[in-house]
């Protein structure tokens, strides 16, 4: 499954780095990462989500940034006109502007300066729901 890491340094690098997190508690998470002496920073690309990203936050910072799993809660936004920085504050994120509106440039493409933690992507689809949210 995907492609063969370059080299054994670069698969050395992700292995010291990488938690396993299908069927792991968020206790056994934190665990693993306080052993590791690492943070975690999650960044949201956003544009015009005002009627989602307060209950995308929400839940971020109740199930990962409350018990410690998540360090930092960052919403990059890219030149939202509703509301959307506001509303990720309200919430508890930290939001900034990425400076640029490029609604067809993937999330994977944006390239972000203001957090903590070195920076790795995931998909979204990698990871089980936290929880449902009610509309």
């Amino acid at each position: 499954m995907g492609a063969e890491l370059p080299n054994a340094s670069v698969r050395d690098w992700f292995d010291r780095r990488t938690i396993g997190a299908v069927e792991r508690s968020i206790d056994d998470l934190t665990s693993a990462k306080r052993r590791r002496a690492t943070s975690i920073s999650v960044c949201l690309p956003t544009l015009n989500e005002a009627p989602t990203v307060g209950d995308i936050c929400t839940i971020i910072g109740r199930e990962l940034l409350e018990p410690g799993l998540v360090d930092e809660l960052i919403v990059c936004d890219t030149g939202s006109q509703d509301g959307t920085m506001e509303v990720a504050r309200r919430a508890g994120a930290r939001a900034v502007s990425a400076g640029v509106k490029i609604p067809d440039l993937p999330a994977a493409m944006l390239q972000f300066e203001g957090g903590r933690a070195q920076i790795h992507r995931v998909e979204v689809t990698e990871f089980p729901p936290l929880r449902e949210v009610s509309a």
